[in-house]
């Protein structure tokens, strides 16, 4: 019926529907393997012809799973650009297949040389990344992986070739995962023999998202890994334009690399030879390849995005290495990083030992945070400015290492005499060789930046204040000796050291500040208060009855603050029991001042329950002071 219309009008085959279907499409649709074998024999361009969706014959026939058209059609020799036609969603006949997962129709297609299995869609997809598989692997092949049976292997793909693409139900592991996770080179040899130049099985993702030949890092299997790389060598080989995402920086599980499984589980041998299989080979698929990963758009070669590509923490191999404290690892990248093509970028001139992860830490921040400091002085070695480089925290790696004590790399980063980053949230590197009481950092500091000294951090806090907060004397000697005038210096709350200490109990401190600078007790606050009145209102007994062996004039004693009142009227107030019965018990003090309440102290001290709280300690002697103090009281209702 076909060759008669087609002899009484042969324009008929090139007609379309409402959908733009030619008859080949029709009978592509409905699998009517005559029909088509007619068609190709007498207009065989039809199957150039595409429909409204942009799908030829094979596009159609796939979708509809006609197995025996689909053969037919393939019997031809027909360019690769037909087989491989995409539609307009960017989907090629493999792609629909995959989507569907039509075994024996995936089988027959990843079989023809013609068919690319790396085309990618609109997506960004290859019909890879659609999961191909056939079906649930059988007992009987995952078994004979297990095993290392290589007869049962042999007959059962030789009786179900198709089978070589099919998964396990759980982890999703092909074949070829199997065989690479064994580490049996020869089993991964006969299951690549039933792949037919299929690089996209190698890449193909297990449920974990990962490769086969991740697998084969993981485990440290060298040969395999060898035999995987160069089966990828002789696939470029054969197609040199090969559209696939670059298997050795396909990320895995966690967005982790090959190199980055190496170094997670050690593998010192597997990752140098990575490295070395990697510096020839430039980059393909590059426009899908700079879109997921943009910064690298200036490289060219695998082998220098392998050392600066980061996983899902943000995290490079280097960053890896530093934190497991690998020093072979270190030494290895550090070496990498110096021989990387740098010319064509300005990003990542100073390769991967400056680079960031999603903290913001360098890998010399995530040395001196492990407290790894033989790593740390490898890296400041291979890179000095990465020293003084801010992470999210706003804190460098040279105030990190002043913090937790690391002497021997502080030593090294001020040796090097680079700028040092001047402040963060908890102030600058000399604030923290305070709090970490590390005096020889503390003394390496001071010898090196002067600048450090009266930088404050963001409460406008000096290196003195921390030594008095912390009541550290010795630290306080040391500043007051190299520079006298932190003693006078204040915060935004007008707060010298001496009212730090007072604030915080720091009686050794404030007593290695009064020694040395005992008119510092004269100095106020933005509230007018002196030191007196902070350890009184803050009954911090010890360094008041410091405060007032200092302290001579009853001036100083008795002085009003912004509200009139004294460092009794405070102590009183707040029932600080023993700050008043010490204030008290001192000649010089007035309880009789006046605050702008019109209160005394000695009338808060009554009103407050002060001596019926304590009256063992106000005896008769305490009394009869009390009343030669302040005679004209008698006559009031406090007694």
């Amino acid at each position: 019926m076909i060759s008669m219309l087609h002899n009484k009008n042969s324009t008929l085959a090139y007609r379309k529907n409402i959908e733009q279907h030619t008859t080949l499409h029709m009978a592509a649709k409905y699998g009517s393997v005559e029909a088509a074998r007619e068609l190709m024999k007498q207009c065989p361009n039809t199957v150039e012809m595409v429909d409204l969706c942009g799908r030829n014959a094979f596009h159609i026939s796939i979708i509809n799973n006609k197995l025996r058209v689909l053969k037919l059609l393939l019997e031809y020799e027909l360019p690769e650009e037909i087989l491989n036609k995409h539609d307009n969603d960017g989907n090629t006949p493999l792609h629909h297949a995959a989507k569907l997962h039509q075994g024996p129709i995936l089988w027959l297609l990843l079989n023809d040389l013609r068919i690319n299995s790396y085309m990618i869609n609109n997506e960004g997809h290859t019909p890879w990344d659609d999961q191909i598989l056939i079906e649930p692997m059988t007992r009987d092949l995952s078994d004979a992986i297990d095993k290392g049976d290589m007869l049962s292997l042999v007959n059962f793909l030789a009786y179900y070739p198709e089978r070589v693409y099919s998964v396990t139900p759980i982890r999703g592991h092909t074949s070829l995962h199997l065989a690479a996770s064994k580490g049996d080179d020869w089993f991964v040899h006969h299951v690549l023999l039933y792949t037919n130049r299929n690089v996209g099985f190698i890449t193909s993702k297990n449920s974990d998202g990962d490769t086969p030949l991740h697998l084969a890092v993981r485990a440290g299997h060298l040969e395999v890994v060898h035999h995987l790389m160069r089966y990828l060598a002789w696939a470029r080989e054969i197609e040199p334009n090969l559209k696939l995402k670059e298997p050795l920086i396909t990320p895995g599980r966690k967005g982790n690399t090959l190199l980055h499984e190496a170094v997670i589980h050690g593998r010192h041998l597997v990752a140098g030879s990575l490295l070395n299989s990697c510096k020839e080979i430039k980059l393909t698929a590059a426009g899908e390849f700079i879109k997921e990963y943009p910064e690298c758009a200036d490289f060219s070669s695998i082998y220098d995005v392998f050392l600066i590509i980061r996983n899902d923490d943000g995290d490079t191999a280097l960053h890896l290495a530093v934190k497991a404290g690998n020093s072979v690892f270190v030494d290895m990248l550090i070496k990498c990083a110096k021989v990387m093509n740098l010319e064509l970028t300005t990003r990542y001139a100073e390769g991967p030992i400056t680079i960031a992860n999603k903290l913001g830490n360098t890998p010399l921040h995530d040395a001196v945070l492990q407290r790894k400091s033989d790593v740390a002085l490898k890296l400041l070695e291979a890179n000095p400015s990465c020293a003084h480089m801010l992470n999210a925290a706003m804190q460098s790696p040279f105030y990190i290492a002043v913090r937790d004590s690391l002497t021997y790399v502080v030593k090294k980063i001020a040796d090097q005499g680079l700028y040092v980053a001047l402040m963060s949230t908890h102030g600058t590197v000399l604030h923290q060789s305070v709090l970490g009481n590390n005096i020889r950092a503390l003394e390496i500091l001071l010898d090196r930046y002067e600048e450090l000294v009266e930088l404050t951090d963001l409460l406008g806090n000096n290196a003195l204040h921390y030594a008095a907060q912390h009541n550290n004397a010795r630290i306080v000697s040391i500043l007051l000796n190299k520079y006298s005038n932190l003693a006078y210096k204040q915060n935004d709350e007008k707060h010298t050291p001496l009212h730090t200490a007072a604030y915080y109990g720091s009686a050794e401190a404030a007593k290695e500040l009064l020694k040395q600078f005992p008119d510092a007790i004269e100095m106020v606050d933005n509230t007018r208060q002196s030191a007196l009145h902070i350890a009184a209102r803050n009954d911090k007994v010890d360094v008041l009855e410091l405060l007032l062996k200092y302290v001579l004039p009853e001036e100083i004693v008795n002085q009003q603050d912004r509200d009139g009142n004294t460092p009794l009227h405070h102590a009183a107030k707040l029932l600080n029991r023993q700050s008043t019965m010490l204030l008290l018990n001192d000649r010089r003090v007035k309880p009789w001042l006046l605050n702008q309440d019109e209160d005394t102290a000695f009338a808060l001290s009554c009103r407050a329950g002060i001596f019926e709280m304590n009256v063992d300690e106000v005896n008769s002697a305490t009394a009869i002071f009390l009343l030669y103090k302040i005679p004209f009281l008698v006559q009031h209702e406090f007694f």
